[in-house]
């Protein structure tokens, strides 16, 4: 499935759940803590009237080994208190707090590590047991702490991600599917229900992939009751992942396609395969679009571009369907056409796109241009205006100046993120703003009024 093996090796858990792996490794580490503190015990009540012996001989080194016994309790008790803190932080997946804990486990760790080593150079073990253990021990901790620092990382890619998303309980997956949800909007209609068997994917050449998801070419067997029909369809799912939010993603896409309905414009949802979510594994079947995104489809056939202003848009006998790369002035704006009623039409059921740009209308074997993609797309509802209350990776130049500034979004920040998209069409595939690499000085200038996209050179006045 397109998986990095080598990648998923070299990841502690190999990248998957680390944020169950690192609550449960903070409920171990108290285990191991109180184990430490027992096998401790025993060895310096054996050992101590060796160490004491050295008090009157060497008192530097009666005190330095007291007081790397004093550490290792204080260590051992303080980790207690470390692990319980670690699994607060765990659960809110708070990565400032997290850096700090790092910090000071970190800081502790090494300092342990020293005694340690005092120890096992003066033979301040009972048995070669404790001796081991100890030893196992610290192999232990640099594992954990590769753990955690992977975990961080992790939430630096995607712990930013709506609150909401962070967490997949039976009680959310349970309300999802619940004939007795009170909220129709909120309802999944289990008439789209595919099996996967009836499924048969082609994982060796997907059809592209996202920021949670991969989409495959799948042939969908229909079952009759006196005949058996087949139908090309896209499958989206998501890749193994560490945290639970892509599968979330993708259960809120499949909740705004099976509200929005079927439109001709819209990439309109066929089934999903959701017996198996609980376990991780969700398939979306959507339409098939052969000709896959806009700007893939423009910026492959410049060349076949023809400035031909004065085709009739309705009667297009004058192309041939063995050349389907042939672009008009005509096609341009019909696409932009279609776009916008598709717009329109998620509009009106109050939903706000949030994604809207070429890479994410695509073209079906007609050529009828279908927005796609609702990753980001949010139910409105009773609402106008939907704030962010968290940084999400955003598609920053098609984005509006109040989505920007405040992280307001409404329609009609989709309105201005549709413009930029017709820009594209018209621009054949190119990208807005080109040069600009920096959010923060772009969201000055634009504020400004210091930049704004040039007028393609395909585009008139008057449109």
């Amino acid at each position: 499935m397109g998986l990095n093996y080598k990648n998923l090796i070299l990841q502690p858990c190999m990248g998957l759940f680390l944020h169950g792996a690192v609550k449960a490794a903070a409920v171990v580490e108290v285990g191991v803590s109180l184990v430490m503190i027992i096998m401790s015990s025993v060895d310096y009540a054996r050992q101590l009237d060796k160490v004491w012996s050295t008090k009157d001989a060497n008192v530097t080194e009666f005190c330095g080994y007291m007081l790397s016994w004093i550490f290792c309790y204080f260590y051992r008790l303080v980790s207690i208190g470390l692990a319980i803190r670690l699994l607060v932080i765990a659960s809110k997946r708070d990565r400032k707090a997290l850096k700090w804990w790092l910090f000071q486990s970190g800081f502790l760790y090494l300092v342990w590590l020293c005694c340690f080593i005092i120890n096992a150079s003066y033979g301040f073990f009972y048995s070669s047991l404790s001796f081991v253990t100890c030893l196992l021990l610290a192999i232990y901790k640099l594992y954990f702490f590769w753990t955690i620092i992977s975990f961080s990382l992790e939430i630096k890619r995607n712990g930013s991600i709506d609150p909401a998303l962070r967490v997949l309980s039976d009680e959310d997956l349970d309300n999802f599917f619940s004939e007795s949800q009170a909220d129709r909007h909120q309802r999944y209609n289990k008439m789209f229900e595919i099996s996967f068997n009836d499924l048969a994917l082609d994982t060796n050449r997907p059809l592209g992939s996202g920021a949670f998801g991969i989409v495959y070419k799948a042939s969908l067997t229909r079952r009759h009751v006196d005949s058996v029909s087949s139908q090309i369809v896209a499958v989206k799912t998501v890749l193994p992942s560490p945290d639970v939010t892509f599968l979330k993603s993708l259960l809120r896409e499949l909740q705004v396609l099976n509200f929005i309905g079927s439109h001709e414009n819209i990439v309109n949802l066929v089934g999903a395969c959701t017996s198996e979510v609980k376990r991780r594994k969700l398939y979306v079947v959507m339409e098939y679009c052969a000709y896959g995104s806009i700007q893939s489809y423009l910026r492959e056939n410049r060349e076949a571009f023809i400035n031909n202003e004065a085709c009739d848009l309705i009667n297009r006998d004058y192309i041939s369907w063995e050349s389907p790369e042939t672009i008009t002035i005509q096609d341009l704006m019909r696409w932009a056409f279609e776009t916008a009623n598709g717009m329109e039409y998620i509009a009106g059921k109050h939903v706000i796109h949030g994604d809207i740009s070429s890479k994410n209308v695509l073209l079906n074997l007609m050529r009828t241009a279908k927005v796609a993609d609702f990753g980001l797309s949010r139910q409105l509802y009773r609402y106008t205006t939907f704030t962010k209350h968290e940084n999400e990776p955003s598609p920053w130049k098609w984005m509006a100046i109040e989505s920007l500034v405040d992280s307001e979004y409404s329609t009609q920040s989709d309105v201005w993120s549709f413009a930029l998209t017709v820009w594209e069409y018209f621009s054949l595939g190119a990208c807005p703003y080109p040069g600009e690499i920096c959010p923060t000085a772009f969201i000055l200038r634009l504020k400004n009024g210091e930049i704004k996209p040039d007028k393609p050179a395909l585009m008139t006045n008057e449109m």
